[in-house]
């Protein structure tokens, strides 16, 4: 990668960080903040108090035209909407040096098979990567990921759900890390898995990582299985064991015994990762509403993962209107029910009936109450 050599030696984390920017401007103005707060709304769409809010914090005097940085990134595809987003989460974009700072990085991502839209979304997620140093963090992350996951396809697909994995110091904490989980025997999905969705995870310290993976496998869970990483997310750290506890008792609160609880962890350890509000929304319905039991819904915790309002208040009406008019038996399996696809629960309790029920599709579509059938 010879094109990759001459990296960004200019170094802003010495100023300091209330300085203000200033952007050229037409209109001479005495009030650099003010012409910046117009230039962030005018010319990057942001709202006024994103704008207020920004100009607080882009704060490196510059040369450059911010108006440069913009045409930028609009020749390399980026929206209105993209540009906001950048603008908006990373002001200092806007003072970035074209040569130095942002086409190095975007020739990287594109040498590596990331595509031109790829990598629009990677730096508007992520708008902070171009100031990310090449040499020291970008190139080396990319390395370690290619090894651990040895396959182009699989860091990309990482590289796109947490592009700020490229502005990591991983020889801290990630690098052990999965290290770790690998010596525990984890297979290479496993930890595509937990780099991909469960980063707050790999960015934990090194001890309190180990000591999740302790405890998640004294709890039975086996690091060969996906469950294993999704484990270590909801238990690890200290706000991971207060959420868990928290958690725990508003399942308590509902009848489940700490067994229950654990039983259904170890069978769906997502359901712990839902709000206290989701649990206490799907509890009500299914227990007062479907009038399921505790051991059945310990059984299938996956069942309040699912959209209350898009996909279990609608399937669970027709279910409630087919037992209701005798064409099902009422200890029909809700797992089932709302497991499968829209176009298979369609055909299987909706088309199936509808020469006896026509209005069925109305009770679906929320448009007809099940009692009025």
């Amino acid at each position: 990668m010879t094109m990759f050599r001459h990296f960004l030696r200019r170094q802003v984390n010495s100023l300091n960080p209330h300085l203000v920017v200033r952007f050229k401007s037409s209109a001479a103005t005495t009030n650099p903040r003010s012409s910046t707060v117009s230039y962030l709304i005018n010319e990057c769409g942001l709202s006024p108090e994103s704008a207020i809010s920004a100009s607080r914090l882009v704060q490196l005097e510059i040369s450059s035209k911010p108006d440069s940085v913009l045409s930028f990134l609009k020749a390399h595809g980026f929206s209105d909407t993209h540009i906001t987003k950048s603008v908006r989460r990373h002001p200092r974009i806007l003072t970035s040096d074209i040569q130095k700072t942002l086409l190095p990085k975007f020739e990287f991502l594109h040498s590596i098979g990331v595509s031109r839209p790829a990598i629009v979304e990677i730096v508007s997620k992520h708008p902070k990567l171009v100031f990310t140093s090449l040499k020291r963090r970008i190139l080396p992350t990319y390395e370690f990921l290619k090894r651990v996951l040895q396959c182009d396809d699989r860091v990309l697909h990482v590289l796109k759900g947490i592009p700020r994995i490229l502005s990591v110091d991983l020889s801290k904490d990630v690098v052990p890390n999965v290290e770790h989980v690998r010596k525990l025997g984890a297979p290479t999905n496993c930890l595509c898995i937990l780099l991909k969705s469960h980063c707050s995870a790999v960015l934990l310290k090194h001890v309190e990582f180990v000591a999740a993976c302790d405890e998640v496998m004294k709890m039975g869970f086996d690091p060969r299985k996906t469950g294993f990483v999704v484990a270590v997310r909801v238990l690890g750290g200290r706000s991971g064991k207060l959420s868990f506890e928290r958690k725990l008792k508003v399942y308590e609160s509902w009848g489940w015994s700490k067994d229950e609880v654990l039983m259904a962890f170890r069978k769906y350890p997502q359901c712990m990762m839902l709000s206290v509000e989701k649990i206490q929304e799907g509890m009500d319905f299914f227990v007062n509403e479907m009038g399921l039991y505790c051991p059945m819904i310990a059984n299938n915790p996956h069942i309040l993962v699912y959209s209350l309002e898009k996909r279990i208040m609608p399937r669970c009406s027709v279910i409630k209107t087919l037992t209701m008019k005798g064409l099902l038996q009422k200890n029909v399996c809700f797992s089932s029910v709302l497991i499968v696809t829209e176009n298979v629960f369609l055909s299987r309790y909706v088309r199936k009936y509808e020469d006896k029920l026509p209005q069925l599709l109305s009770v679906y579509r929320g448009k007809i109450d099940p009692l009025d059938t």
